[in-house]
């Protein structure tokens, strides 16, 4: 209406333009199409405005498909920009010409997919964006640099590149881009505003993604508050958009009564309002079908699910992430309303595509967490129907084993995590090899561009049938299927010229045969995955039937027993005499509900191989009582009355996997060449300038190999050179060498167990490597995002002394042990225990076998008996395996006795004492 008010006048070209402006927004691509050159030959000889009709003909001609004439619009400002750039009113427009260029830059590169390149010119258009501001602050006479058109170019050059970044998966830097655009439009025009109320969706939106659900919560309930004080419509799309987020944010909370009547009440309030009603059921619905099947009303999400999946099936195809998760889902919700046949055919259906692009599909477009979530929930949802149909003729009839399909799917549940923690520190490693770095920046690049180009088609797809383009939808399938050929003759080339570091970002779950011929005879695999509500077991012996088993202890019990017995074996720096009783009677309930069903199995095996996450990963299944018994009174000293329980140790050897498929790897590796030399071990590191010394403590407390010096607090532990001295490691480090009969430059110790010692060594040729020193995970140390092993710093920086799992991913090894004898190395539940378990995979890329790892702080003197003995037994005995020689050692330990810091005897019964270390890889020899 504004526009026919003015129309022939030289307003007329600024309304128009905000109306086509708009319609790129809204989606309607033909619409713009007609504006574009409307509002082209109305600009006419007013060279000034053109760079910002070419920069926003880029924009919409990208989002639409459209890359020829999204680049012939570059062009155009490019050549544009040469004259301009001599013209008189430069100094005064120049930086806003700037800004229109480097966004047209911009988006060309971003809808090829090439993210990284355009984030410079995202960074430079909002470079010079402020600058205009700047230059204009003052404002003037031409609308073109207004104060509002000023700061809006610059709020919109830093969304932009917000969601660049976001795209690249760089979350926090996209937050503190989108916090600083809050903060400006709240200082400049308020709180209770359109704008505000729109910027706090978006930044729930990142938020949810980010895993940040409470804080997601808040922004969008900020931003509601915002609509209901000003007034907004119930339709109003940024209104819609943040209730969306609210409900979404809840569903992750696993709060879903209260998701369900936000989702209600939004689709009550959009009753009467057609096309934001349209908007808010276009399209796949996560998040509201998630909170339907959980609140019962599964039919309804089968009813909400089915025309989504139909109609992304016929935009995406098949073999798509999107469509595989929305079949999932699907699934999920047939299984709840008892249509069980359908749902088994559909997960099965979903799993081919989800279990072949889980790891790829995580970081497509920087929504990893949210994502993982979802897939977790899938993959869960399949496992238990698999599990409750086992025995009926559902299975039957779709032609599946549900125990062999169960377990496969288990080893992609748990890999998640994992995987996420090895990612970044391969890619770096990667760029040590020319050649691998270049196929992985190919194959990147497809993957990039394929991802931006169904997004780009996704967006054609969902704008209104009159103003879909088919010649461009058509156009942008054929690169799609172009790129994908390219992608997977690039993945297979990938695999087949480097399969070890394919098989590290992107293992493939194991299948139960292929488990059975990785087993040795005499050996289990133990396979478990807790989830919300319940465990699941699997016992796959090298023959004979797999036994699948569910018992009623989801994650929250399962963490709960854990840590009542980790409350008797991370016990910090204490007296002898404060040293807590275990709790044998919840050790003896977890070995009744997870090990005893499936004892027929196993009970005759000579070695135990278990996987097993979350809460369990971080305790060692040998110190489980196999029968129920209670501990008199101690009669040979204390704790010697821990001496007749039935521990699972007095049994069966124990090894850990991080998964299944580490196994396989594993027992696929080539012998251990013959010539190699016996040990290299690092031990008692100096983290300072000097020595540090141990502060004088009570001499009745055991000796704990601590991060923290002993009563120190995190205000002054943080600093490498405070971290607690391993005086002791030095002993065991030379007794080790002297077993395996070591020649003596094989220690290094104090400021030659160093990093650079490490990288420089030829540790190719060394059989067994110890590192007798703190082990740490993210969190342990300021700016810590990887795992990593504290080494000698003589200067105190933790950059000198840190060995990450980026440098560990670079070692070349031949290695059939690694030690890590400190503490924290196998601790900690959640991101701690899968950073441990990317440690793990990191030295069995490098070219190790086995680990062994500890997991709580060690007491110095039954470390060194344990570990000194377990290499006693493996160099005497050529064909003792390694868990057996675990197991010996440990039983030789608990027979054994120690003294405290006054030299009080005691038994080494307890098993803080004698359990602490965890075999992790091939058990055997």
């Amino acid at each position: 209406q504004a526009a026919a008010l003015v129309r022939g006048s030289e307003d007329e070209w600024p309304i128009t333009r905000d109306i086509f402006l708009a319609e790129i927004g809204a989606g309607n691509f033909a619409n713009a199409l007609k504006l574009n050159g409307q509002t082209m030959s109305m600009v006419g000889s007013l060279r000034g405005r053109l760079p910002s009709m070419y920069s926003a003909s880029s924009w919409m001609h990208s989002v639409s498909g459209d890359l020829e004439s999204a680049r012939a619009a570059l062009r155009n400002i490019e050549v544009l920009m040469v004259d301009l750039n001599r013209a008189p009113a430069w100094h005064r427009f120049g930086e806003v010409w700037l800004t229109h260029l480097e966004q047209a830059r911009a988006n060309v590169l971003e809808a090829e997919g090439r993210y990284a390149e355009a984030e410079g010119y995202r960074r430079k258009s909002l470079a010079a964006a402020e600058r205009a501001l700047a230059v204009n602050s003052l404002g003037g006479v031409s609308e073109l640099t207004s104060p509002e058109r000023m700061h809006g170019l610059v709020y919109v050059s830093q969304q932009r590149l917000a969601n660049n970044l976001i795209r690249q998966g760089r979350f926090a830097e996209a937050e503190l881009i989108l916090r600083g655009v809050i903060q400006n439009q709240l200082t400049r025009v308020g709180r209770y505003t359109p704008a505000v109320a729109g910027s706090l969706a978006r930044f729930a939106a990142l938020l949810n993604e980010q895993g940040r659900y409470r804080d997601a919560e808040a922004m969008a309930r900020a931003a509601i508050d915002i609509h209901k004080v000003i007034g907004s419509a119930p339709g109003a799309l940024s209104r819609v958009v943040a209730r969306r987020q609210l409900g979404a944010s809840l569903v992750l909370q696993s709060r879903w009564q209260e998701a369900q009547a936000e989702f209600d009440a939004l689709r009550a309030d959009l009753a009467t309002d057609a096309e934001t009603r349209e908007l808010f059921q276009r399209g796949p619905a996560p998040y509201r079908a998630i909170a339907l099947i959980k609140n019962g009303r599964a039919q309804d999400a089968v009813a909400l699910l089915e025309p989504g999946l139909a109609m992304s099936v016929e935009r995406l195809g098949t073999g798509h992430y999107e469509v595989a998760e929305q079949r999932g889902l699907l699934a999920l919700a047939l299984d709840g309303a008892g249509q069980r046949q359908r749902a088994l055919a559909e997960y099965a259906e979903a799993a081919k595509v989800l279990l072949a692009r889980a790891q790829e599909a995580g970081d497509e477009d920087g929504s990893a967490s949210a994502r993982a979530w979802r897939l977790a929930l899938i993959l869960e949802g399949y496992i238990k129907l698999l599990h409750d149909v086992r025995e009926g003729l559902v299975p039957q009839r779709a032609g599946l084993d549900p125990a062999a399909e169960a377990f496969r799917v288990a080893d992609a549940v748990r890999g998640q995590g994992t995987q996420r923690a090895l990612s970044a520190s391969a890619a770096r490693t990667a760029a040590n090899d020319p050649a691998l770095a270049e196929l992985i920046r190919r194959e990147q690049d497809a993957k990039q561009q394929t991802a931006a180009y169904y997004a780009t088609l996704l967006r054609m797809l969902g704008a209104p049938a009159d103003q879909q383009l088919p010649q461009l939808v058509a156009q942008m399938r054929q690169r799609i299927q172009a790129l994908e050929r390219d992608q997977r003759a690039l993945s297979t080339e990938l695999a087949r010229r480097f399969p070890a570091y394919a098989n590290l970002i992107h293992p493939r779950p194991a299948s139960v045969d292929e488990a059975r011929g990785a087993l040795r005879e005499g050996e289990v695999l133990l396979s478990l995955l807790t989830t919300d509500e319940q465990t699941y077991v699997w016992a796959v012996p090298k023959s004979g039937p797999v036994l699948f088993h569910a018992t009623p202890l989801g994650e929250k019990a399962v963490a709960e027993a854990v840590a009542v017995l980790r409350r008797a074996l991370d016990v910090g720096h204490v007296t002898l005499d404060a040293v807590p009783d275990f709790d044998v009677t919840v050790a003896h309930r977890l070995y009744a509900a997870l090990l005893q069903p499936v004892a027929g199995a196993w009970q005759d095996a000579h070695t135990l191989m278990v996987v097993a996450n979350g809460a369990l990963g971080q305790l060692p299944f040998s110190l489980l009582p196999t029968a129920a018994a209670a501990p008199g009174a101690d009669s040979g000293g204390r704790f010697s009355r821990y001496q007749t329980v039935p521990w699972l140790l007095k049994q069966v050897a124990v090894a850990q996997l991080p998964a299944v498929n580490t196994l396989v790897t594993l027992r696929g590796m080539r012998a251990g060449a013959a010539q190699r030399t016996p040990f290299a071990g690092f031990g008692d590191p100096q983290f300072g300038p000097q020595l540090a010394v141990t502060p004088q403590s009570d001499q009745l407390a055991l000796r704990m190999r601590s991060v923290a010096l002993p009563g120190a607090t995190a205000e002054n532990w943080i600093p490498y050179s405070r971290l607690a001295p391993l005086p002791d490691t030095r002993d065991e480090i030379l007794a080790i060498a002297k077993v395996l009969q070591a020649d003596a430059g094989s220690a290094y110790l104090g400021a030659a167990a160093s990093k650079q010692n490490v990288l420089g060594a030829e540790l190719s040729k060394r059989r067994i490597i110890a590192f007798a020193t703190h082990g740490l995970v993210p969190g342990d140390f300021p700016d810590l995002d990887q795992p990593a092993l504290a080494l000698s710093a003589p200067g105190g920086s933790a950059a000198e002394g840190l060995l990450t799992l980026g440098d560990i991913l670079a070692l070349k090894l031949d290695a059939d042990w690694i030690v890590l004898s400190a503490c924290n190395t196998a601790a900690g539940d959640g991101t701690g225990a899968e950073a441990i378990s990317g440690l793990g995979r990191g030295f069995f890329y490098a070219g190790s076998r086995a680990l062994l790892v500890t997991h709580w702080p060690v007491e110095t003197g039954a470390a060194r008996t344990l570990v000194t003995g377990l290499f006693e037994r493996y160099a005497a005995d050529t064909k003792l395996s390694r868990a057996e020689a675990l197991r010996q050692a440990s039983l030789a330990t608990m027979a054994g006795t120690g003294r405290d810091g006054g030299g009080r005897p005691f038994s080494y019964a307890h098993p803080l004492f004698w359990a602490p270390y965890a075999l992790i890889g091939d058990g055997g020899r």
